[in-house]
């Protein structure tokens, strides 16, 4: 069934339109009533309504302002049906532009006046219902082509022939003239308290937001990692010079934050990565783009790569000092080479050669190091046992944790707590 919304601030208005008409015999329900257009947005929001009847003048926001919200926010918007006074004529001729279906006067308002205005609205629904089986077929790809353009950002194909074959099956055609990849971070006030319910819940609904009004301004992909960052695919059909990359993006990428930061509070961080003519170096481009990130800030929002005062030796300093403080911090945790590798958006085999070249050992050894250290910190609890720390870090038993321990300290547990125990000498 269709689902309509009904939207008046006069209450007895909203009353007669849920009984002039035997809704469900024309597949419609009513889904919700408001009393104005900012308590129906965010209805619309949650509720996702096909059909809105709408007055076209009402306080805090008007049915014309939700109109045009709806239709900058959404593209294709919920329908509408607009009610007017014949003062409001010439508001009800604006409204056409936002898909109005129609307006009608309200003093005039019967069953015989609504529904022929009902059966236009509905074959205009029937008509976009094909386009929503494509929409559905587009969704139901996106975690796939997620994954896709995962492993393109980080180089993981074994060859092009497997990349261009790839693409092929999930109906993507790489044909555009050049290519860029930015790196995107998110953000909220944390002084609001929110629970993380409600932090998740902000976080989708500004990226959801972010990918429809981008769309506006650019032809580009957005694929996120994790809940914090995301990154863009922006293509362009004609090779672009850096002076005319960068006003192309920053107005897109500003006018999208600023539209998003006025609504949901949420700031955005980006970089942007280098221009190339082939799909296979965006791996390239993005790498450029996360080593430009460092250089943004609050005062400067978005960074481009050509520009970024950053050299790349001081990219890679910062990545593996931020990658051992995600292992002292998740200590406890299982860690694998490949599991570090994704949170922080890098190939397994990249940093493992980053963590040979800047820490002198492999990886496997440092989180081994630093198992050790944990164990070291958590002796000084004399009512844990030797076991049970082996357990809070993950060991396969105590004689492994033990024989560890020993390589690394010179003694076993037992002897260290032993030496640990041993008063201060004067």
């Amino acid at each position: 069934m269709y689902k309509l919304l009904i939207v008046d601030d006069e209450p007895l208005v909203r009353i007669a339109l849920n009984s002039i008409l035997d809704w469900s015999s024309y597949n419609i329900e009513i889904c919700a009533n408001a009393a104005n257009g900012a308590q129906a947005l965010e209805i619309i929001e949650e509720k996702h309504p096909d059909l809105i009847i709408c007055d076209i003048k009402m306080p805090i926001m008007s049915g014309l302002e939700l109109a045009k919200e709806c239709s900058e926010r959404y593209g294709r918007p919920p329908l509408f049906i607009m009610l007017t006074s014949y003062s409001e004529f010439s508001l009800a001729q604006e409204a056409i532009r936002y898909q109005v279906v129609d307006y009608l006067l309200k003093l005039e308002l019967t069953k015989d006046t609504l529904e022929p205005t009902i059966v236009k609205a509905l074959d205009v629904l029937e008509k976009i219902a094909p386009k929503e089986e494509n929409d559905t077929t587009e969704k139901s790809l996106m975690p796939y082509r997620d994954k896709f353009f995962l492993k393109l950002l980080h180089n993981l194909f074994e060859n092009e022939e497997e990349m261009l074959s790839q693409a092929d099956s999930l109906g993507l055609n790489f044909s555009s003239a050049s290519y860029v990849a930015c790196y995107c971070e998110i953000s909220h006030d944390s002084s609001k308290n929110e629970s993380p319910e409600q932090i998740i819940t902000l976080y989708q609904s500004s990226l959801k937001m972010f990918e429809e009004l981008i769309s506006k301004y650019l032809n580009c992909y957005l694929v996120t990692p994790d809940m914090e960052h995301f990154c863009l695919i922006c293509e362009f059909d004609e090779i672009q010079s850096a002076e005319g990359i960068s006003p192309l993006l920053e107005n897109a990428l500003t006018k999208t934050s600023t539209m998003i930061h006025n609504y949901f509070g949420s700031t955005f961080l980006f970089s942007v990565g280098t221009e190339c003519n082939d799909p296979v170096q965006l791996s390239e481009s993005y790498r450029q783009a996360k080593i430009a990130f460092s250089a943004a800030s609050e005062g400067s929002p978005i960074i481009f790569a050509d520009t970024a005062e950053i050299t790349q030796k001081e990219y890679k300093n910062r990545t593996i000092i931020s990658v051992q403080n995600y292992i002292k911090e998740h200590i406890t945790e299982r860690l694998s080479l490949s599991d570090i590798a994704s949170v922080f958006g890098l190939s397994p085999n990249y940093l493992s050669a980053l963590f040979k070249k800047y820490t002198d050992v492999g990886f496997s050894e440092y989180v081994q190091r630093a198992r050790i250290e944990k164990a070291k910190e958590l002796m000084q609890d004399s009512t844990l046992k030797v076991y049970e720390i082996s357990d809070m870090l993950n060991f396969d038993n105590a004689f492994y944790f033990s024989k560890v321990f020993k390589k690394h300290t010179g003694m076993s547990p037992k002897e260290y707590l032993q030496y640990a125990e041993l008063p201060p000498k004067n």
